[in-house]
């Protein structure tokens, strides 16, 4: 992401200002297409929460305690509840067939059918396609579980405000640096990608550093969080305040990367932490509303 922004200011920067606006979302369109078609051609989606069997096999979704549980049957009147199975699992090892075992064998209405696999087959499908449909409700139970879940809450309502110095930064820097600070176009185009680079230095230590940490004490993470971000605020009043056309190139270059680099490492910390209190089912959900939280927060910035 860091580096496609850059990408894209580098594009309008250098070539706007001799070839005219249009010509760069030109530029930027044909990689985007041809990207495009790639992923489309060749990128298939698992099936979700292929890769947390493990994780929900070890698990019991009544006693969890931190997680955002949702309930995975549509109807209320079912009585077999795969609380566990995502899809239909073939694997007679799998955890939503022997949840579905349970659920049989403690049924006073299902004590009489055969446990087969033609059975469980077909009672999978059925449940899977169910969870599958336009069942609006079902978001509507989904939203509610989410929000009860104190994590969950404080992932999403950090991220208005702390998106506001980017809607700010990605509108307003350049503009800013080229007109109030005596920069060239180019010049305030180059500083940009600093930023950018720094940006990306700064992701890598959020997800790298937030995996460390946490493998110490699942608390570090979000707290070299909240240390970054302050300590970019630093460098970043000074580049916006000191830095103009006289300043030495090597200081705005080490001040802006610093500058990228201390407001990234929140980013892949807080999904990282989203990622860990909500199970697969919910966690497209969990991140729309995030998304949304975050853009709001990126719209407020030109704003004020």
């Amino acid at each position: 992401v860091g580096a496609g922004i850059s990408v894209g200011q580098a594009v309008a920067g250098y070539l706007g200002p001799t070839f005219g606006w249009r010509l760069p979302f030109l530029v930027i369109s044909i990689p985007a297409i041809a990207c495009a078609f790639v992923v489309y051609s060749t990128v298939k989606d698992p099936p979700r929460g292929v890769m947390e069997a493990a994780f929900l096999e070890s698990q019991d979704p009544d006693g969890e305690d931190g997680v955002a549980l949702v309930d995975f049957h549509c109807a209320a009147d079912d009585d077999i509840s795969l609380d566990t199975a995502t899809s239909p699992v073939n694997s007679a090892a799998s955890p939503g067939r022997r949840k579905l075992t349970r659920d049989i064998s403690n049924s006073s209405s299902l004590q009489d059918v055969p446990a087969t696999d033609e059975y469980f087959d077909s009672v999978l499908s059925e449940h899977y396609q169910a969870f599958c449909s336009k069942d609006w409700t079902k978001h509507l139970r989904t939203t509610y579980k989410l929000l009860s879940t104190p994590t969950v809450v404080l992932s999403l309502i950090q991220g208005a405000p702390g998106c506001i110095p980017w809607g700010i930064i990605n509108v307003f820097l350049n503009d800013y640096l080229s007109e109030d600070r005596g920069f060239s176009v180019e010049m305030a185009t180059t500083t940009l990608m600093c930023f950018s680079l720094g940006y990306a230095l700064g992701l890598v230590v959020g997800g790298a550093g937030g995996r460390f940490l946490y493998q110490i004490d699942n608390r570090l993470p979000a707290l070299l969080a909240g240390i970054t971000a302050i300590m970019g605020c630093f460098p970043l009043w000074y580049l916006l305040n000191n830095v103009d056309e006289s300043t030495p190139y090597y200081i705005t270059v080490a001040i802006t990367i610093i500058a990228g680099l201390g407001a990234a490492p929140t980013g892949p910390i807080i999904k990282a932490t989203l990622t860990n209190v909500t199970l697969p089912r919910a966690r497209g959900q969990a991140f729309a509303l995030f998304n949304l939280f975050d853009d709001f927060g990126k719209g407020l910035g030109p704003f004020f």
